[in-house]
């Protein structure tokens, strides 16, 4: 976690973020499309069925995308909800049991990616980690950089799903005038998106980082 590129400065942040750019395109995030389309068709079923909202498509929605990104098989990612919220529970909790379960669940995030990310070093497939781990020879991301990299969008995708489902359940449920407004007039689904991420968002991180240099300086 503390060594991932949310936590590093330039120039291994600059390294990190441009090799990953390179390979975290435009294309591929619309080429998930379909594949997104898909998830929430499923999840649409499932609420229209006996299912309620957080459990049958807020909660599994966050994890299916970031898993189909990343190439993980959808039998696989139920079992990363748990590991990845343990793993990033430390970045709210520095208890002694809170970096025991982290640890834990590092291990096994770790050695899952590790042994993915091998898989499709000689099988590549058309996503995320197939792309990372077959990235130029000369310049790449090592064994350790390319399972920690895929390991934080992971726990992107899947810490967050607890958040993101109670954002978007708790927050229209708080303010039923705009969930009747939301439902009277659909094509605000955009707007509304974007304004649940400012009005309350999935992502509440606290940590100690400063300035490298006085950024004051006093007029003359």
């Amino acid at each position: 976690m503390f060594g991932s590129i949310m936590m590093l400065n330039p120039p291994a942040h600059t390294r990190l973020r441009r090799l990953v750019s390179a390979c975290f395109t435009a294309r591929r995030v619309a080429a998930l499309r379909p594949a997104v389309e898909r998830i929430v068709a499923d999840g649409c079923d499932q609420i229209a069925g006996d299912s309620d909202f957080v459990t049958g498509f807020a909660t599994p929605l966050p994890v299916g995308v970031i898993g189909e990104l990343l190439g993980i098989p959808a039998a696989d990612r139920p079992m990363f909800t748990e590991l990845a919220r343990d793993w990033s529970a430390v970045l709210e909790e520095l208890s002694p049991q809170a970096m025991d379960r982290a640890d834990t669940a590092a291990v096994v995030i770790a050695d899952y990616v590790a042994d993915l990310a091998e898989r499709r070093r000689e099988h590549p497939a058309d996503d995320l980690i197939s792309a990372m781990a077959a990235a130029d020879a000369a310049d790449r991301l090592t064994g350790d950089e390319l399972v920690t990299m895929a390991a934080l969008l992971l726990k992107a995708g899947c810490r967050d799903h607890d958040r993101a489902a109670v954002q978007l359940a708790w927050s229209l449920l708080a303010h039923p005038d705009q969930a009747a407004r939301l439902r009277a007039e659909p094509f605000l689904a955009i707007p509304a998106v974007e304004e649940l991420l400012r009005y309350d968002s999935p992502v509440q991180i606290l940590s100690g980082r400063s300035a490298p240099d006085d950024l004051y300086r006093r007029r003359a």
